[in-house]
């Protein structure tokens, strides 16, 4: 690759980077989408085709849009699936296309320079948190406007200002992404590429990712992060590796689970759930719901209509006060329905066989993708760019395409 090239694609995966952090005012749909314009302009002038197994998932897309519109009455929402077409489907396919088998390296590279630049970030945070909270008016610019409500909230691309958790007390670490829950799934998917690719062991990378995992405070990143364990001592089954895996286990349980934004967090969803409490206020005819009872809405919506709703909204057929929750599985449930929703956590899992390069066994694949699955169930993720780079890297190569990487040019990058 040319100098040139190589600089430009550093730029987009930077940039990529700053939009996967979804904090900050770079990170809009229309900025993706330009991007996404971009990359097919430079797609079309290499000479390239768009892929049969892309042009599958494309068509199977849209006609979950268009039956919905129909079906549901959604109205004209032509430029809304135009736009978010281009930025879920066609720009993580054209990123991978663009930059090869090699995209993956290199995004990894960039989360972990910012990974570990969080970590003595957030501890200066920690000790000097009214100077941070200073910082705000400078900030406050590159940030995302939505979030410019919460106090003293503000990104400088690379690091979010840490903020004391209401209801725990915690300083919590987001990184440069914009909640410590989604920096936890960051660098949940960082430890699992990596791990697929350089084999299972705590390296000083896996450390440091760790170290920044423990610093979120996040529910799911420890729950994933005991996925992680999990993988770890079964890499090879003997009975010293069951052994140590159950006294992780024992002490996850006890020590760990005990804390009050673990079991006491996991226990008032459970409650809220059990009693069908919401516990937020309505605006704009909406109501924010639970992780657990995200899920169940999600389920109650989908069994109403199995096809899949796309891009069409309850505000776009009904005069109904929207029900909505953080639950990632099943906001993608909703949104592609049931038949889609199958083949899409079939290609997630295609995705770690494809990457498989250390031939780790599937008990092991099965604990990694275990811990994607926890912390994408956590996150928004129906409408955010990372699991769909996910889904289409084993539409975008071939295995031999991915072994060829590894094998001939990542050696000598």
């Amino acid at each position: 690759m040319k100098q040139s090239h190589k600089i430009f694609y550093s730029v987009l995966i930077l940039l990529l980077a700053i939009i996967l952090g979804g904090n900050s005012i770079l990170d809009t749909r229309l900025n993706v989408f330009f991007i996404g314009v971009l990359l097919f302009l430079v797609h079309m002038a290499s000479n390239k085709n768009i892929q049969n197994s892309m042009i599958r998932i494309l068509v199977i897309w849209l006609v979950i849009n268009v039956l919905s519109v129909v079906i549901l009455g959604g109205g004209f929402i032509f430029f809304r699936i135009i736009i978010m077409t281009v930025n879920l489907i066609l720009v993580p396919y054209l990123f991978l296309r663009a930059m090869g088998p090699g995209f993956w390296d290199k995004l990894e590279k960039v989360i972990f320079i910012l990974t570990l630049l969080s970590i003595p970030l957030y501890l200066l945070n920690i000790l000097f948190i009214d100077f941070f909270n200073s910082l705000t008016i400078y900030f406050e610019p590159l940030t995302k406007h939505s979030l410019t409500v919460n106090l003293h909230y503000w990104t400088a691309l690379i690091y979010t200002n840490a903020i004391g958790d209401n209801y725990y007390g915690l300083v919590r670490n987001s990184g440069f992404v914009w909640e410590p829950g989604g920096f936890a799934m960051i660098i949940i998917v960082a430890i699992v590429y990596n791990w697929l690719t350089n084999g299972v062991s705590f390296n000083r990378k896996i450390f440091i990712y760790i170290v920044a995992l423990i610093s979120t405070f996040s529910t799911a990143g420890y729950f994933a992060l005991l996925f992680i364990l999990a993988a770890f001592y079964i890499k090879k089954v003997t009975f010293f590796n069951i052994i140590l895996l159950g006294i992780a286990v024992i002490i996850f349980f006890n020590f760990v689970y005990q804390l009050d934004f673990m079991e006491g967090k996991i226990n008032k969803y459970t409650e809220a759930y059990q009693q069908n409490e919401i516990n937020a206020k309505a605006e704009k005819n909406k109501v924010k719901v639970n992780r657990f009872q995200g899920g169940y809405e999600a389920l109650v919506k989908t069994m109403k209509y199995p096809l899949g709703y796309g891009l069409v909204s309850e505000k776009d057929y009904t005069d109904e006060v929207e029900i909505y929750g953080t639950n990632g599985l099943g906001s993608l449930l909703v949104m592609w329905g049931i038949p889609a929703f199958i083949y899409l956590i079939y290609l997630m899992w295609k995705f770690f066989v494809i990457l498989n390069i250390r031939n780790l066994n599937r008990l092991t694949l099965f604990f990694l993708m275990m811990a994607l699955l926890v912390v994408f169930f956590s996150n928004p993720i129906a409408r955010y760019i990372l699991p769909y780079l996910i889904i289409i890297t084993p539409l975008a190569f071939k295995k031999y395409e991915i072994d060829h990487y590894f094998l001939a040019y990542r050696k000598t990058e």
